[in-house]
Order: structure tokens, then sequence, then C-alpha cells
């Protein structure tokens, strides 16, 4: 999480990216299950503020997550192969 946290600020520093816009970081940990992982991703689409993109780090919990994110043309992020 820190490097996304940088890459965050490096972002919302530069007024020629986005202006008028703040990114944010909302997270909730799935402890790398994925009955948890899509209970936790349910729950941050559904609740303020409208999320853009997820990132998934565990395997089984990224192919649950990017099979169902595609619902809602979100953009999954991860490593390969987990990636659609």
């Amino acid at each position: 999480m820190p490097a996304a946290n940088l890459a965050l600020e490096d972002v919302n520093k530069r007024k020629d990216l986005l202006p008028g816009y703040v990114l944010k970081l909302h997270s909730n940990d799935s402890e790398c299950e994925p009955g948890l992982g899509a209970s936790v991703m349910y729950n941050l689409l559904y609740n303020e503020p409208t999320k853009l993109m997820l990132l998934a780090g565990c395997s089984t919990v990224c192919t649950t997550v990017a099979e169902a994110a595609k619902m809602w043309n979100l953009v999954v992020v991860s490593t390969f192969p987990f990636f659609y």
C-alpha cells in the first residue's frame, strides 16, 4: 500500500492532471479469502464515495474480484497472470 499512496500523492500534487479532483485510496483487507474478498468488494462498491479501480494482491481473491468487477466496468490492477 505504501507505493499506491505515494503514487496518489504524486498525481494529486500535479495541477495539470485531473484539475479539480483529489484521488483517495480506500482499502479493506480480504485476508486472501475469496469469499471475504467478494464481500469487501461489494461493501466498497455500494458505499460512497464512487470507486474507479480495484487493487488485488492474492491470486484467489484477484480472480474472484476481477470476474465480478467487469459487471461494474471497473479497472482491476493485479500481477500476472491474474488480470483480465
